[in-house]
């Protein structure tokens, strides 16, 4: 029987995680990679491609893809399998800057 201690240490069997460990990603989101993204999805909607559309917009420019944050967050799963030896992960957040180009993805156990 495993005492208090080695319960955080160890989920599931033998895990190389303590509770509240994390691996980050960030990327800043380019034009490349709005259309590209447009592209494999073939969502081409003016609000992410259109450039003169959405000049005359409260946004004023293209938005990313809202979906596009999903393949980021699964980039900082992999990060946290590999740092986990292998064994799937429990949490997740993620959030832009106050520019809405720059992610921030967390991954914790």
């Amino acid at each position: 029987m495993q005492e208090s201690g080695d319960a955080e240490k160890m989920v599931d069997g033998a895990i190389p995680l303590e509770v509240g460990d994390s691996v980050t990603f960030s990327k800043t989101v380019g034009e490349s990679d709005v259309y590209l993204f447009a592209g494999i999805t073939g969502d081409f909607s003016p609000n992410h491609v259109n450039k003169e559309v959405m000049e005359g917009t409260a946004y004023r420019e293209r938005i990313a893809h809202g979906v596009l944050s999903v393949g980021f967050a699964s980039t900082t799963s992999t990060l946290m399998i590999e740092k986990s030896g292998g064994k799937p992960y429990h949490s997740a957040t993620t959030a832009y800057d106050s520019s809405g180009r720059s992610l921030s993805g967390t991954r914790s156990r």
